[in-house]
């Protein structure tokens, strides 16, 4: 008998979970029991889920609004410190976007290749958002891409071994973002193409501001690409525009060319206006990893086991 512990956060969707739970019992495969731990991302404020009682449901309030993906860090790390190496962990939205009908063939794929101890993550084919979602999703993974080399399309939604996430779910990096992290530090990661669902109940409570930070926490992982392009790309810059800077200095000198002010005072905002570039860059990146960080820092104890 298999024990499926699914840890899903929840920021006041009640209605959501109780379909999702509902679902994921008719789909879990014979052999497998399930356990639900319910991340409460409203810090105890959702009166609803302090009169949820069900045997197979644990709600685990979190110390503030540490948003979905770090609600499961958090919830993850208090599990796995209590050692559960014959567990099967799975983690995915409340909403429905990650859809249940998907779960069977998660974990096939998971029983198949269990003895390596694998990750494996739905990966997504396709989205049913608004036009104006698909744009900026478009135009974000572009620029991620430019960013890192890479293109992360996958969400929440997965299957893990508790030895493998154990090895690396203490990682600074999960402060920041979850699935951008298993991403780039999973060592053996599979993936099974699923569609991305609708929500069940209500209205999503993530809005601009949150999605733009989301994004850049999506980015943090990748923190060391994202500095050597960085870097790179105002580097060339900036020596090109000390060149240009230089070639028009010396033909004003020496009367060779006629140059313009206009053009020799823009020539010389271009080379500060790269060297601050530069430093602007380093410095922000620097602290938003910071200062994204600190707000976990040491809720769950020291480290984990081991």
């Amino acid at each position: 008998m298999a024990s499926v512990h699914f840890f899903i956060p929840v920021y006041f969707d009640r209605p959501s979970f109780t379909i999702l739970r509902e679902k994921i019992l008719n789909v879990l495969p014979k052999g497998h029991t399930a356990h639900f731990h319910l991340l409460d991302d409203s810090a105890g404020e959702d009166p609803a889920l302090a009169s949820l009682n069900l045997p197979d449901v644990t709600v685990l309030s979190m110390p503030f609004n540490l948003g979905h993906q770090r609600a499961l860090v958090h919830g993850l790390r208090l599990f796995l410190r209590q050692r559960h190496p014959d567990s099967i962990l799975v983690t995915m939205d409340g909403d429905g976007e990650d859809r249940p009908e998907d779960l069977p063939v998660l974990l096939e794929q998971y029983r198949r290749s269990e003895a390596s101890r694998p990750i494996v993550l739905a990966l997504r084919t396709q989205r049913k958002e608004s036009f104006v979602f698909k744009l900026f999703y478009f135009l974000y993974r572009k620029v991620f891409r430019a960013l890192t080399g890479t293109v992360i399309r996958t969400g929440n939604f997965a299957v893990l071994h508790p030895e493998a996430v154990s090895r690396i779910i203490f990682h600074p990096y999960f402060e920041l973002a979850y699935a951008s992290t298993l991403f780039s530090l999973g060592t053996n990661l599979q993936f099974v193409p699923c569609p991305r669902g609708v929500r069940y109940e209500g209205r999503s409570k993530m809005n601009f501001s949150r999605l733009a930070i989301h994004g850049v926490r999506m980015l943090m992982p990748f923190t060391d690409k994202i500095a050597v392009r960085g870097v790179l790309a105002f580097s060339a810059f900036f020596l090109m525009s000390a060149f240009v800077c230089g070639l028009l200095v010396f033909l004003h000198v020496t009367g060779l060319a006629l140059v313009s002010a206009w053009a020799l005072m823009a020539a010389i905002l271009a080379f500060v206006m790269s060297f601050l570039s530069i430093c602007s860059f380093a410095i922000l990146i620097t602290i938003f990893a910071n200062v994204q960080g600190i707000a976990m820092s040491r809720l769950e104890g020291e480290r984990g086991p081991g």
